[in-house]
């Protein structure tokens, strides 16, 4: 639909139209003071719905016609219906490069594990954890409620040694839907970054505000000094604005909290699992939310999670003064719970 890949099986639910005055009342709607009437001609689940859709046959009367649509039921609680959640990870250095989605990065890594075809057949441990925070670049001036706004995220540091992960909460499907654009590796400029290259189909769709996802990006950097220096690579320090011939990304960049991970079960497998408990219990997120279910609720959460540190808070005020600890999400199978905060379903 659209041209937009993942928008391929839908469901018509209703079929309504803008008809002329006139029309109207041979519809069995009588407005006399509006020139224009809403009239619906079909609804799913309705007596008239038994026929199927149609367009609606009102010839030269119509001013536009609207059709509600829906995708399958099962898209509420994940990308596809064999592999619940909405949590993603692009396996960056990997060979070829893999992104897989919900209860199949588990499968898909363990799979990796048994072939031998990564670590030796060892999977890795996560030892350490780092809380950072930024600033984005937008276009034009920064604003007063600009400066107020941190995008917080954790890295990652493993055992093998070979690469960090990024890992961060931010709107479903908020990269497919911009074509693969990530801050977080060098190609965000090119028309076909490697990111959305490794997206499948059902990932590229439109994003959507209110909704959340986790992301998960392993990258280049061996050490936390390495990811430092990519950052202050597209950090705007002068307040050049972000367009034109530069490519900043990121304003004040912070490293705020560094830790080594103490919980036990720290495979990797084991984060991946945490990680879907937690995105599928609450898929919250955006504007009506925000005081208590953003980015850095998600970065404190995971942090104290990780390290085992109780006090965990958010570093930036907005979001320390109405934060709710709710890292006991990533233990837990959300589908005992029933349906995930938030979603269609619940």
């Amino acid at each position: 639909l659209n041209g937009w890949p993942g928008l391929a099986t839908l469901e018509v639910r209703s079929i309504t139209a803008l008809c002329k005055r006139t029309v109207a009342p041979t519809l069995g709607l009588i407005d006399r003071w509006k020139r224009y009437a809403v009239v619906k001609f079909w609804e799913a689940g309705t007596d008239g719905g038994a026929t199927g859709p149609s367009f609606p046959r009102v010839e030269r009367k119509l001013g536009s016609v609207k059709a509600e649509l829906r995708l399958p039921p099962a898209s509420a609680r994940g990308w596809t219906p064999s592999s619940k959640g909405f949590a993603w990870w692009f396996e960056g250095r990997r060979e070829p490069p893999r992104l897989s989605h919900g209860a199949d990065m588990v499968s898909g890594l363990r799979q990796d594990l048994k072939e031998g075809r990564r670590f030796n057949g060892v999977e890795p441990t996560c030892e350490r954890v780092h809380v950072f925070s930024h600033r984005y670049v937008r276009r034009g001036p920064e604003k007063i409620k600009d400066r107020q706004i941190y995008h917080a995220s954790l890295l990652l540091e493993w055992s093998h040694g070979e690469y960090l992960t990024v890992v961060e909460l931010a709107t479903l499907n908020g990269v497919g839907g911009r074509a693969g654009k990530s801050n977080w590796y060098p190609d965000r400029r090119e028309d076909f970054p490697a990111l959305y290259r490794a997206m499948p189909p059902e990932m590229i769709v439109p994003w959507k505000g209110d909704y959340a996802e986790v992301r998960v990006h392993d990258v280049k950097a061996r050490s936390l000094g390495e990811f430092v220096a990519y950052l202050r690579k597209y950090e705007d320090t002068e307040g050049v604005e972000g367009s034109g011939e530069h490519d900043f990304r990121f304003r004040d960049v912070r490293v705020l909290e560094s830790a080594p991970v103490r919980i036990g079960h720290n495979t990797q497998t084991d984060v991946m699992r945490y990680l879907l408990n937690y995105i599928g219990r609450d898929m919250r997120y955006g504007h009506s939310f925000q005081r208590f279910r953003n980015c850095q609720t998600f970065a404190t959460d995971l942090y104290g999670f990780l390290t085992g540190k109780e006090d965990a808070v958010p570093a930036h005020k907005l979001s320390a003064a109405f934060y709710t600890n709710c890292s006991n999400n990533f233990l837990y199978v959300p589908e005992l719970y029933g349906p995930p905060l938030g979603s269609s379903l619940h």
